[in-house]
């Protein structure tokens, strides 16, 4: 019974062991790339990364405008090749949507002379999503 007792408490000591939290020193050391990748991502506002070469910006619309409706919404910007193009597109949308109290990535003044945040402000409120979408998309395609 005492041998019994002695081994159940080792494997819950084990199973406890198994349990506890890794430390991030371990998780690098394991997993370099997946390190450097959620290092690379968590740089930037508004960005996340998924798979090994694609980031998705999104950013929140709050409650009372007419992208946020009565619960407010997430609002999806599109799907990026690098981290630097997504956060150009979560700066711009923030700016769109909260003119100068947006937190963004960057400052403020690369987007004064900005031919997408240009067209932006020409376009209906309505219609920004879609013309963001569009921009930034074409933008991230044409750089040489």
């Amino acid at each position: 019974l005492l041998e019994k007792l002695l081994l159940e408490k080792l494997l819950l000591e084990k199973l406890l062991l198994k349990k506890q939290p890794v430390e991030k020193q371990q998780v690098e050391k394991q997993h370099p790339a997946s390190a450097a990748r959620w290092k690379d991502s968590r740089k930037f506002i508004g960005i996340t990364q998924y798979g090994q070469k694609k980031w998705k910006a999104r950013v929140c619309a709050e409650v009372g405008t007419p992208e946020g409706g009565e619960k407010g919404k997430v609002l999806h910007l599109g799907c990026f090749t690098n981290p630097l193009s997504a956060a150009r597109a979560y700066d711009r949308a923030a700016l769109f949507l909260r003119g100068k109290a947006a937190s963004l990535n960057m400052p403020a003044e690369e987007y004064a002379k900005d031919p997408v945040m240009a067209e932006l402000r020409r376009c209906k409120r309505e219609d920004f999503l879609s013309r963001l979408r569009k921009l930034t998309k074409f933008e991230e395609t044409n750089k040489v």
